[in-house]
């Protein structure tokens, strides 16, 4: 009776040490993976698109850059609002579009804004194929009564993210079907 009991003590030392190990491993090779973790990430599951936007989200990057979403999660436009008169423009795509590694301020269609006058709404969520855009644009989008449509095309990756079943760089998110 004495064996099996330290046989056991010995498999569940073992497993928790293989436990602490990898947890070690993890938080030393990979800070940006627990830095970025769900609960903290701008990214949420969506049974219509997949992922999309946390709504009201607000980080501080590594380089004090904000990168924010609206309550309809979208990408902040400082400064931007509603101008009488102007042209609607919808900005949908994926990370480029987005705005990923740039400032609120720093995006194109915060710059597009600014520069032509116009109400620009950035629907670009990371890691989107031009389907999932498609869906934002049918379900949202055009509701907000755009104008002007702007589908930002990234060949280094959308057509792969059009074919693959899910998220080209974390598969735990699966894409709808088409």
């Amino acid at each position: 009776a004495r064996q099996p009991a330290l046989l056991l003590a010995g498999s569940t030392l073992g497993c928790v040490g293989l436990l602490l190990a990898g947890e070690w491993t993890v938080r030393r090779l990979g800070p940006d993976r627990i830095r970025l973790a769900p609960a903290r990430s701008a990214i949420v599951h969506s049974s219509l698109y997949g992922w999309q936007l946390r709504p009201n989200w607000v980080h501080r990057d590594e380089h004090g850059r904000r990168v924010s979403t609206d309550s309809a999660r979208r990408r902040v436009q400082p400064g931007a609002g509603q101008v009488s008169g102007a042209s609607r423009v919808a900005v949908l795509g994926d990370s480029v579009a987005f705005g990923a590694g740039v400032d609120d301020a720093e995006t194109f269609a915060t710059r597009l804004a600014a520069r032509e006058g116009w109400t620009v709404a950035n629907f670009a969520v990371p890691g989107w194929g031009t389907d999932q855009s498609l869906l934002r644009y049918e379900h949202e989008g055009r509701h907000w009564r755009p104008s002007v449509v702007v589908l930002s095309v990234c060949l280094a990756n959308d057509l792969a993210d059009n074919m693959l079943a899910n998220y080209l760089y974390d598969p735990a998110w699966p894409k709808p079907y088409f």
